[in-house]
């Protein structure tokens, strides 16, 4: 309950999920444990639902309708905007063939049904902070980059400078 606090807003969650009676359970256990919650049943509709709704986090099935899950999450992963978004995946689907084939479309968590409430929600606070700490590292590159142009605009002389030393703290760290 405390990350729900510290990210100053209650996340929103999209449940893809085709099963009615999964998904309304899934919402159900989510608004329980107060996050906001909205639910679809195909992988197309979810993928408009990512646009109009901009959850914080996707709870995703493989079997699903139109679109399946791998097809989803790896929309998902190859636009920008959504790049980041984290996307577990609870599904009856159990082999390992499954799993890897979810993680390598760029899912970051991946659960089996019957899952455990507490893992489940467990897991969402892991990929919260994770989230975070990407977001923090990304505002911290954009910081870094304007001073860095900055620098640069006040004397065209240290614009050479700046790309040598980007070039070598580049080569320097590819050895490390």
């Amino acid at each position: 309950m405390g990350d729900l606090r510290a990210l100053g807003r209650v996340p929103l969650v999209l449940v893809i999920e085709d099963d009615q009676t999964q998904r309304q359970m899934l919402l159900r256990m989510l608004e329980s444990a107060a996050y906001e919650a909205v639910g679809v049943g195909d992988g197309e509709t979810g993928l408009r639902a990512v646009v109009e709704h901009q959850p914080d986090l996707v709870l995703l099935d493989l079997n699903l309708p139109r679109i399946d899950g791998f097809e989803v999450c790896a929309r998902l992963r190859a636009d920008p905007l959504t790049s980041t978004l984290p996307v577990i995946i609870i599904t009856a689907h159990t082999s390992s063939q499954d799993m890897v084939e979810a993680l390598d479309a760029g899912a970051d968590d991946f659960i089996s049904k019957p899952f455990q409430q507490v893992e489940l929600l467990a897991r969402m606070r892991s990929a919260f902070r994770l989230r975070r700490a990407i977001t923090s590292l990304e505002r911290a590159a954009q910081i870094v980059a304007a001073l860095s142009n900055a620098v640069e605009a006040k004397d065209a002389n240290l614009l050479h400078h700046c790309r040598w030393l980007a070039r070598h703290a580049a080569r320097v760290a590819v050895h490390v």
